[in-house]
């Protein structure tokens, strides 16, 4: 991390079966998720059913980048119920182009 930046919180919302919105904090690596109790209740579900991450990993909601936090998410819910902030599509972005830049070994991923 650069000297003196700051970190920027980032959120997905994602609307649950219940008609009410999860909302999914991301900030210094670090997820918090908000909602009302029956959105807290799906999460809990989604949760005990598993989130992955970019590679399959467990999602660790206390150390993880954005972009496993958004794959995570969109392949448990319809894409038509998320909602990416204009932040959020970029942090993408960004983790993307360092992909790309620095891809992973061969043999370094199971």
């Amino acid at each position: 991390m650069v000297a003196n930046s700051k970190s920027k919180m980032i959120s997905i919302i994602v609307k649950t079966p219940f008609d009410a919105n999860l909302v999914f904090i991301w900030e210094d690596r670090k997820v918090k998720v908000k909602g009302d109790k029956n959105a807290m209740l799906y999460w809990d579900m989604l949760k005990r059913e598993g989130l992955y991450g970019m590679y399959g990993h467990s999602l660790d909601l206390k150390n993880c980048f954005f972009r496993d936090l958004s794959v995570a998410i969109s392949t448990r819910v319809s894409p038509n119920d998320i909602t990416l902030s204009p932040e959020a599509k970029k942090q993408i972005d960004k983790e993307a182009e360092y992909e790309r830049k620095n891809p992973i070994p061969e043999g370094a991923t199971t």
